[in-house]
């Protein structure tokens, strides 16, 4: 499932004997189904009887009295608190030898609204809380881009192993219809950062192409100087040249009127 994060904490705890630099990150996210909706997986949870939710005329999501009464919980209405942890090698394998050979990755948990396990700012909707492990370096990596942005600037996903009861498939989709009567296991997360044109299939504009323009060789100085004294011998020639057709011509009439 496709998570949005809008915001997040990171709690550093002082040394202990069982670790060193012990450090959390918790993330507030919501459940983004996607654009196309109503082609995409339905996820409700508990079966809590309630009023819908719309929004007001300030955007505020408050309940609507009018509505009737539904049963259960959208996951998209669900606040969604993500921890996150930095786990080793041997972490994983301790947790394989306790669960069978299968290390547990991270868990789902719903609580619904008014119990005592909730936070108090949540009575009036359920809340769903979610934990997962991470490399030491991937966790060293989601932790700078948290405190060095003012927003996350990232997006986020996670598999939850729903029980195969609750799931039915339709020509629609998915849907995932949840008691949320115990936790259930989260067996992997994935976040990604996008930078500029990272589409494999975006348009972009092509290069036009221009013909190579010609090359044009600087003459060198000898060929300057044997050019200048070219164009001097034949004004020389053409000097001398003149007087010479001029007595031809005269001669030539001269002989004509003789004639």
């Amino acid at each position: 499932m496709n998570l949005t994060p809008h915001g997040g904490r990171v709690f550093v705890q002082s040394a202990s004997a069982e670790s060193i630099d012990s450090c959390t990150i918790e993330l507030k996210c919501t459940w983004s189904p996607g654009l196309l909706a109503l082609f995409d997986e339905s996820i409700r949870i508990g079966a809590d009887t309630h009023k819908p939710y719309k929004w007001n005329e300030y955007f505020e999501d408050v309940p609507d009295e009018d509505g009737e009464d539904e049963i259960g919980w959208s996951l998209s209405d669900c606040p969604i608190m993500l921890t996150l942890h930095p786990v080793t090698e041997k972490w994983i394998e301790d947790s394989a030898a306790k669960n069978a050979g299968k290390p547990i990755l991270g868990r789902f948990t719903y609580y619904e609204p008014d119990k005592p396990a909730v936070d108090p700012v949540y009575s009036k909707k359920p809340l769903v809380t979610a934990w997962v492990g991470l490399g030491p370096e991937n966790f060293r990596l989601l932790r700078d881009r948290l405190v060095n942005t003012e927003a996350p600037d990232f997006e986020l996903s996670i598999t939850v192993r729903f029980p195969q009861d609750s799931v039915k498939s339709s020509w629609t989709g998915k849907d995932v219809s949840w008691n949320g009567s115990e936790p259930l296991p989260v067996t992997s997360a994935t976040i990604a950062w996008m930078r500029s044109d990272w589409k494999n299939d975006s348009r972009h504009e092509r290069r036009v192409l221009r013909d190579a323009e010609p090359i044009v060789a600087e003459p060198s100085s000898e060929h300057l100087q044997l050019m200048e004294k070219v164009g001097t011998l034949e004004a020389a020639v053409r000097m001398l040249a003149t007087p010479l057709w001029i007595a031809v011509g005269a001669a030539l009439i001269a002989i004509y009127i003789a004639a």
